[in-house]
């Protein structure tokens, strides 16, 4: 018998259900445990878009991970290449019979520990110099190990994120410590490059994927 459900995790969005299976199987495997939320992560990669003021988003797709993989070089340790290659095992039979759709809003529901890469298709968007992802309501300060931004790549148009998806309960430096999970309230930092009146302009903006459920099985 599976440990988890369908109905035992919250679900994303119909362009997600894949995903969500995805989290699903991995979940109900020998490489998920409860007791030991740094042993493996699974990939969530998103592309996002902005057409005439609407937001799009997309999952991306086996054949544009393998090579955001190879743009990402060294951003990928050990622990972050085996959720490429779980990834890559999962979604490359089925992208090759289908293609993602982009959908709004951005929403997320995550229930793993998971690493998060973020792509921009615009050549004039980056992520931002000094910050590229935050939270709102968790402190990077009070809590060093809720998340860690591993770096950008591709010429600031790709991030990588380690979302863990958990924090301690009680004070920070505790290792013995329960865990519990958080409802995450992050952004993306990004910038705009364009030339008015021959001169280069950024233009600053923050794009929020709100995480609605983040909840530990």
């Amino acid at each position: 018998m599976p440990k988890f459900t369908r109905d035992s995790i919250n679900a994303n969005q119909d362009y997600l259900k894949s995903w969500d299976e995805y989290q699903l199987d991995f979940l109900n495997s020998k490489n998920f445990c409860t007791h030991e939320p740094n042993k493996h992560a699974i990939l969530f990669p998103i592309f996002f878009d902005i057409n005439d003021g609407i937001v799009k988003r997309a999952r991306i797709t086996a054949p544009q991970v393998k090579t955001l993989r190879k743009q990402a070089g060294n951003l990928v340790g050990d622990d972050a290449a085996w959720a490429f290659d779980s990834y890559q095992e999962f979604f490359g039979p089925i992208d090759e019979q289908q293609s993602a759709t982009p959908a709004t809003p951005l929403d997320f529901d995550i229930n793993s520990r998971v690493y998060m890469l973020f792509h921009l298709p615009r050549k004039n968007w980056t992520f931002t110099d000094h910050t590229q992802f935050s939270v709102d309501n968790i402190s990077k300060r009070d809590f060093p190990d809720a998340f860690d931004v591993l770096g950008t790549f591709d010429d600031g148009h790709g991030l990588l994120v380690e979302n863990k998806n958990w924090v301690p309960e009680t004070a920070p430096g505790d290792h013995n410590a329960p865990i519990k999970s958080f409802a995450a309230k992050y952004n993306l930092h990004v910038s705009i490059h364009q030339k008015q009146d021959g001169q280069d302009m950024v233009t600053d903006i923050i794009i929020d994927p709100t995480n609605r459920g983040n909840k530990r099985p």
